[in-house]
């Protein structure tokens, strides 16, 4: 299965990655059952920005979920494929629970490393098992249309929730993307609401996780500012973590920026599926992102730097980069 990809276009960078660090906590009020007249949303969307992933997206066309070149699919009605023996409705946690467990993930990931996620692993996690897990805490898992697509002389069932967290204001915040083929998870993408605890800060980030096998960095003018954002891919562990800065400033024709803290995107695959900067960003996009040897630094100079937690995460970035 090909797996979407980023392309170049200017999102709303008006709403710029700062909002993970502006959404604190959630209060979760009430549990809302999975909409299954929803259809697939695709995360990130066509339209994204280059730089920082956007938000979820609203429903798009299904076929764009899959592919991001035409592809025959045939949406066939073979009989459903059967429900794990397992599966068994588990209770909802009562609010006050469902929000102090919400806010132990945001700090422990569920005790576990990426690409672990909140105890769940793409690829290893069987989704039923997930599901019950997420539903006991999580306000909205809002479920996608059930398709059968035929891609590569193969036909798969394919689906995918979003999770989404209700606000004091009384609206619901999506901030991850799970995608299921086959009753499997193949993929979750992570961000805003969801990566905006002290789980995935960069320094102890790699600190556990341990040096990147490729970092690129991409900067992008915005009116008197800059947005910079480093990729940092895990191809062994099928991880990429973002981190950026939606304001970064010049002087002297060089370009001061501090990277968030908090990453602005996560996206972790199972087992068998590539992961580079190639099937992330598609071939426009990705002639935006540029090698940290532009900046006369390889990963381990990355690695050195932003794991000591005495450092501050900033760097300078000639503007002539941009020329």
């Amino acid at each position: 299965m090909e797996t979407k990809k980023l392309s170049r276009e200017l999102w709303s960078i008006t709403i710029p990655v700062l909002v993970i660090l502006l959404g604190g906590s959630c209060t979760s009020t009430q549990h809302l059952e999975p909409d299954s007249q929803s259809p697939i949303v695709t995360m990130p969307a066509e339209g994204a920005n280059l730089i920082i992933p956007p938000t979820l997206p609203e429903a798009e066309q299904p076929s764009a979920a899959w592919t991001s070149t035409p592809t025959a699919l045939s949406m066939l009605t073979p009989s459903p494929a059967p429900l794990p023996l397992t599966w068994t409705p588990v209770p909802t946690l009562i609010s006050e629970d469902a929000q102090r467990l919400f806010e132990t993930l945001l700090q422990t990931n569920g005790n576990c490393n990426l690409p672990c996620w909140w105890g769940i692993t793409p690829g290893a996690t069987p989704w039923f098992e997930a599901q019950q897990y997420l539903s006991t805490f999580v306000d909205r898992l809002g479920k996608g249309q059930e398709l059968w697509i035929t891609e590569n002389n193969e036909t798969f069932l394919a689906t995918n929730y979003t999770l989404s967290f209700l606000q004091d204001d009384g609206n619901l915040r999506r901030c991850s993307l799970i995608s299921i083929k086959n009753y499997e998870i193949e993929e979750i993408y992570v961000q805003d609401l969801c990566t905006s605890g002290s789980a995935f800060e960069l320094t102890r980030f790699l600190d556990e996780i341990g040096q990147p096998d490729e970092i690129r960095f991409a900067v992008q003018r915005h009116q008197n500012t800059f947005v910079v954002s480093f990729g940092l891919i895990y191809s062994v562990r099928h991880i990429f973590i973002s981190y950026a800065d939606s304001e970064a400033l010049s002087s002297d024709g060089t370009i001061h920026t501090c990277l968030a803290l908090e990453p602005a995107a996560v996206i972790l695959r199972a087992t068998g599926l590539p992961m580079n900067f190639e099937t992330i960003f598609d071939e426009i996009s990705i002639q935006g992102y540029m090698p940290l040897s532009v900046l006369g630094m390889d990963e381990a100079d990355f690695y050195g730097r932003f794991s000591n937690a005495s450092n501050e995460p900033c760097i300078d970035i000639p503007e002539s980069v941009l020329e």
